[in-house]
């Protein structure tokens, strides 16, 4: 047996047990299948693992099932200039467990076709997958001028793929700056999953290098060949990018990336890489070298880590791999080493700040030392929660909240801004992180707005039945894009914004006790917001429906239509003649007649502004366009509602 492929089958056996109801979902006859629940594990850890995501949101990724497209996970990332971020994964899991398996060829071809299909919207594809929803949002995307770039993850407990294979791949013809191929196997698995240890070795180094002390510090400055950066990865890996990095973002999926790999690979511009490239900063516990020595250093490190150029190393690694080191011996890259403290947190969080803001996964590691995270941590701790403010944390749970989940609930329920909580989470730890974390944020809020959104993940999941209305689908067809929109409805009526650790057992106790009625609720809003909004709900393309709350046209600056649909429903508890008009025991038909006469001559829109409530027929006059059923039962509805206010 390979060690690694048996370390890997103690964790899939583990997520099995753990995991099963997650795993098996929907689907009941997946119930007694344990080879499938077993492959499912399988992809699950993997996603798990080079996304570095909890278990359970991991499985929520998995998408094999009949008409899956050859596909068993998928993962979109949020926008960023201009660009989105696509993972497909295909997972192999065989019970032989001597590593000695390729991937499957006719499994690559099965996925090539797919990445043709899916990210060209003309053309069609088998509309019954489960993935349509998704499938829908990524052409929605493409539509408006998003650039995807896709990396195609292919796993299994064996060997990579074999030659046949990347001659498919290569036929494809697909762009290499927008799609990649990877592979993830048994010994990678194990070497993400290992817990870092210091990582000591030699740099070598060529030419002139300058050392000195600075404010009580050292530092040295030079340069180094790309093999030997190739070299030094080999040998670690990704133990190096603990305070970096744990995901390379690929060649396909990154511009500088690609730049990089272009200029090592032209013979004649490689000799310049190191005038191209902005170089690596790396950081030590203790350096030393040979003083007396003019040039040529062999300097020893003791726990190496790289804050700043990951990315230019992982590109160096793969680049070289398998070519002769000889060819790039005037290939060097500029390095900076600086020895620091073991108490010198704050200096390494600048640093690789200052140096390497670009990457949003980053900055989510370089703002766990943050003052305001800290008293998060404590704040939480004492309602009885773990934030796990460093990814590495150990733990898991329902008590435990990690920073990412905590940012989307803020944005999406405290600051009433869902779709940038959805599409722009990048973001939330970038620019927007004083927008988040700021404004006098309570430990409180945040704990009740991550169970909020839970529960409304929940309840997404197997929705409660609304009572029919003429042409309107139930559950939504938009359910999958307003979720957070739906969380953000639910937070007001728990009262997320005005939580402190005084009332916050009692908010956390009403939370499950009105979070389905509630539920119910923001869907009537929202549909109404939707009609509002010009968009017919049960005949909208999926890529509308996409749009509009990727784009925010239901809340934030765009018109505040769910606040505005709330006001007419609360006015709406006003008006006596709504049943007078539409119910058959209500006005005699020539009163009906003239009512209704009255209303056509009426104002084209409604005033929200206006000093006397509207009647419930002078928007389905005004909307008529759209469907004056669905506005009218839709009213009914929310002016019986007892929980909104008189």
């Amino acid at each position: 047996m390979d060690i690694h492929a048996g370390l890997v089958d103690q964790r899939v056996q583990q997520i099995r047990a753990d995991h099963r109801a997650v795993l098996v979902g929907d689907d009941a006859k997946l119930q007694n299948d344990e080879p499938k629940l077993t492959s499912r594990a399988f992809t699950a850890l993997c996603v798990s693992t080079l996304l570095d995501l909890p278990l359970d949101e991991a499985c929520g990724k998995l998408t094999d099932a009949s008409h899956d497209l050859a596909i068993d996970a998928l993962h979109v990332e949020g926008l960023r200039d201009g660009e989105f971020g696509v993972v497909l994964f295909q997972a192999k899991y065989r019970q032989k467990f001597d590593g000695a398996s390729s991937f499957p060829a006719n499994d690559v071809v099965k996925v090539l076709q797919t990445v043709a299909t899916l990210f060209d919207p003309n053309k069609r594809y088998d509309e019954r997958t489960p993935l349509a929803a998704r499938v829908e949002e990524i052409r929605s995307l493409i539509r408006e001028g998003f650039l995807p770039t896709v990396r195609v993850v292919l796993c299994n407990n064996g060997q990579p793929w074999t030659g046949d294979a990347q001659a498919h791949i290569d036929a494809a013809g697909l762009p290499d700056d927008q799609v990649t191929f990877e592979h993830l196997g048994p010994a990678r698995i194990v070497s993400l999953l290992r817990a870092p240890k210091p990582v000591d070795d030699t740099l070598r180094l060529k030419g002139k290098a300058l050392v000195e002390d600075f404010d009580f510090r050292r530092v040295l400055v030079g340069k180094m060949a790309v093999a030997e950066v190739a070299g030094l990865f080999e040998r670690h890996g990704e133990r190096l990018l603990e305070r970096n990095i744990r995901r390379y973002l690929g060649l396909g999926s990154n511009r500088v990336n690609q730049a990089i790999a272009r200029t090592l690979r032209d013979p004649r511009q490689r000799g310049d890489f190191y005038f191209f490239n902005n170089g690596i900063t790396l950081t030590c516990a203790k350096f030393r070298h040979n003083a007396l020595q003019g040039d040529d250093h062999q300097v020893r490190v003791e726990d190496l880590q790289v804050i700043n150029g990951g990315q230019t190393c992982v590109t160096i690694q793969r680049v070289l791999a398998g070519l002769d080191p000889a060819d790039f011996d005037r290939a060097f890259v500029i390095v900076r080493l600086y020895e620091l403290e073991d108490d010198d947190h704050e200096i390494v969080r600048a640093i690789t700040y200052a140096t390497n803001s670009q990457n949003p996964v980053d900055l989510r590691d370089l703002r766990s030392n943050d003052e305001v995270q800290q008293q998060l941590a404590m704040g939480l701790q004492a309602l009885g929660y773990t934030y796990q403010r460093k990814r590495s944390a150990p733990g898991g749970g329902a008590d435990a909240i990690r920073p990412q989940e905590a940012a989307e609930a803020v944005m999406a329920i405290l600051r009433e801004k869902p779709h940038v909580a959805r599409f722009h989470g990048a973001e939330l730890f970038g620019r927007r992180y004083d927008e988040v974390f700021g404004q006098g944020l309570l430990p409180a809020q945040v704990a009740l707005a991550v169970e909020v959104r839970r529960r409304v993940a929940k309840l997404a999941k197997d929705p409660p039945a609304r009572a029919p209305i003429d042409k309107l689908p139930d559950p939504p067809r938009w359910l999958p894009y307003g979720e957070l929109a739906i969380a953000m409805l639910v937070g007001r009526e728990v009262g997320v914004a005005d939580v402190d650790h005084r009332n916050f057992a009692e908010r956390l106790a009403n939370l499950e006790f009105v979070s389905g009625e509630a539920f119910r609720r923001a869907l009537d809003l929202i549909d109404l917001a939707l009609l509002l909004d010009g968009v017919h709900v049960g005949t909208a393309t999926l890529q509308r429906l996409s749009a509009v709350f990727r784009r925010g046209e239901l809340v934030g600056d765009q018109g505040q239509l769910m606040s505005r649909g709330e006001d007419v429903a609360a006015r709406m508890r006003w008006s006596k003649r709504l049943a007078e008009i539409w119910r058959p025991e209500g006005l005699s038909p020539a009163a009906k007649s003239e009512e209704r006469a009255l209303m056509r001559s009426a104002r084209p829109t409604w005033n929200v502004d206006a000093s006397e409530p509207p009647y419930a027929f002078d928007l389905i006059f005004a909307w008529r366009p759209i469907g004056s059923v669905w506005i009218q039962a839709l009213y009914e509805r929310l002016a019986s509602a007892e929980a909104l206010p008189p």
